[in-house]
């Protein structure tokens, strides 16, 4: 891409170091496809250039766009921020309502002819062929375990379609640490971390009865091997809450681990002093 820059700074006399992407989506569908899944893949690649290379990254066209792509799109677009937001731009319409706004978007020039712009690759193929990067089946043999490993430690739940579960620790210490993280067999699940009094130990409640730690939110745990952690700021009972309540027909089985590390005296002593010290600040304002 660098040399591409270096090219056309050259050709036109001027620096040019941005680039603009157009994501061809024709042939997608929803049985062929998993549209949610679909548009998560354009945001990490957007992602990626914005956290590795921000400046490079001028705005991504998505054309040949699915009805069903404008639905899942509007559903995580509250999601981005604003930056990622304003740089991803759907196109739906017929072929030539897609062109002409890109014309109006891209210097024709510049536009490839297949997507109704005057540039030809020197091969002279004006379906430009040369150009597209091209998505093909992933051979089987490069497929990922769909096991994310776990430590032999761990303990194994499993969590049924349309329910949650809960794990409880009890603190009875301020400022403990609670550090968790699992994986789950195939398929995502939704986690929180919640609080609640110590009089509720083993009573079962739903989450809106109980303190928000951590907010809700759906992960990838059969991927990738999820874990966090927080600061027990006061005692009581701290529930990691498994989530499969958005799922009809699957179970869930995740297997865990949590860690509770305690303050030390002397770290209590040195947290206790550091919020005296803050109170007489406050005062004294």
């Amino acid at each position: 891409m660098l040399e591409k820059f270096k090219s056309q700074t050259e050709k036109l006399g001027r620096r040019i170091d941005t680039c603009v992407i157009i994501y061809d989506l024709e042939g997608l569908s929803i049985q062929k496809h998993f549209i949610p899944k679909g548009v998560k893949a354009i945001i990490e690649m957007v992602k990626v250039f914005e956290e590795n290379f921000p400046e490079i990254l001028e705005m991504v066209y998505i054309v040949n766009v699915p009805g069903v792509f404008d639905l899942a799109y509007n559903i995580v677009k509250p999601f981005l921020n604003d930056v990622t937001r304003k740089k991803v731009v759907p196109i739906s319409g017929a072929p030539q309502v897609c062109h002409e706004r890109l014309r109006e978007l891209i210097e024709p020039s510049e536009l490839p002819a297949c997507y109704g712009g005057t540039f030809v690759p020197e091969d002279g193929d004006v379906s430009c062929d040369s150009l597209l990067v091209s998505s093909a089946l992933v051979p089987r043999a490069m497929y990922m375990s769909a096991k994310v490993p776990v430590s032999e430690d761990s303990e194994t739940l499993t969590v049924a379609r349309r329910s949650s579960a809960q794990l409880e620790i009890a603190v009875t210490k301020p400022n403990c640490k609670l550090w968790w993280g699992f994986a789950s067999e195939q398929y995502d699940i939704a986690y929180s971390v919640l609080f609640k009094p110590e009089q509720q130990a083993g009573v079962k409640q739903h989450a809106a009865q109980m303190e928000e730690i951590v907010p809700s939110k759906r992960v990838d745990s059969h991927q990738n091997f999820e874990e966090g952690s927080t600061t027990c700021a006061k005692m009581g009972v701290y529930v990691v809450r498994f989530d499969n309540t958005y799922s009809w027909t699957k179970s869930k089985v995740v297997h865990y681990l949590t860690r509770l590390e305690v303050a030390s005296d002397e770290q209590e002593e040195a947290e206790l002093g550091a919020a005296a010290a803050s109170a007489c600040a406050d005062d004294a304002s």
